[in-house]
């Protein structure tokens, strides 16, 4: 209800129609988170500021005043942050405020702790029914408190995606982004404290993904390479599948040639049998006739 209420003072404020009232709740009392609805990120970031409104009109005003107080809050919770670092190292004495010389040469390792996490992970951007958001990557110290909560939350990321658990081989593209986005803020909590740590912890991590790349694209090779040779081999044994079956009719044909030819040769075995008797026969009788006419003409 609360987050309702401050979407709609942010809102009514962005098109200028609030009063002074609504004006000062939301550059006071107002959480951009319950208005900019962020996505959700393991990798902790700063404030979030609209980046360009919705298609409706937008006082510039209005808008420079709402990141302003973004700009405000950072800031505060950075400073707050400092000092409890260093109340943190002196239990019990006062903190006495830091020089001129001390606030530049901190402001200048901000600097170039901001330009390093900046060139480390880009800006997160989103759209919402108010325009397009942005907001930097935090660059506030974690504490133990800050580790906890963490591990609960990337536990209970875990439970709620129903990510693949317990396989050491399965590939689940939900669990492996969750853990991405768990290492990068680890990198972010050890460049904080040491920026040297964080960037060999950052080749490491490119290492890692160009590693983990480099496998995708020889397993996806693999699989590709299986699925045309199995094409192929299927295509093969279709091939020779028709040419058996080609071969086994012409060894039918052939052998129903070969009986047909059997059955031949033994007509004609049986016809020269016949014309064989026959021929004896004949020859027979002629014999006979020619021994009865001999014998006739000697007894003549």
């Amino acid at each position: 209800m609360q987050a309702s209420n401050a979407a709609a003072a942010a809102t009514a404020y962005l098109d200028g129609g609030a009063d002074d009232a609504t004006a000062n709740t939301v550059q006071k009392n107002v959480r951009l988170e319950d208005i900019a609805k962020p996505p959700v990120s393991l990798l902790a970031y700063g404030e979030p500021f609209l980046v360009a409104p919705a298609s409706r009109k937008v006082d510039g005003e209005a808008l420079h005043n709402l990141n302003a107080h973004s700009a405000v809050n950072s800031s505060a919770r950075r400073k707050q942050t400092r000092l409890r670092r260093q109340q943190a190292k002196t239990p019990g004495v006062s903190v006495p405020p830091p020089t001129t010389a001390h606030l530049s040469k901190s402001d200048a390792h901000q600097d170039y702790l901001n330009d390093l996490l900046r060139h480390m992970f880009a800006n997160q951007e989103w759209t919402n029914e108010m325009g397009t958001w942005s907001r930097a990557v935090l660059t506030e110290p974690a504490g133990r408190g800050d580790v906890q909560r963490l591990q609960e939350w990337f536990e209970e990321n875990l439970e709620r995606s129903q990510a693949r658990r317990g396989d050491a081989y399965a590939i689940c593209p939900v669990r492996e982004q969750l853990f991405s986005s768990l290492f990068d803020e680890l990198i972010r909590q050890i460049t904080v404290e040491c920026p040297e740590r964080g960037l060999l912890l950052l080749r490491l991590r490119d290492q890692l993904r160009m590693t983990m790349a480099h496998f995708v694209e020889t397993t996806e090779s693999a699989t590709e390479f299986g699925t045309h040779q199995s094409v192929a081999f299927d295509d093969k044994t279709r091939e020779l599948s028709t040419r058996e079956q080609k071969l086994l009719d012409e060894v039918s044909a052939l052998k129903a040639k070969v009986r047909s030819l059997e059955d031949l040769q033994l007509e004609l075995e049986r016809e020269h049998a016949e014309r064989a008797r026959e021929q004896f026969r004949r020859h027979s009788y002629s014999t006979k006739k020619l021994k009865r006419q001999l014998e006739w003409l000697q007894k003549f």
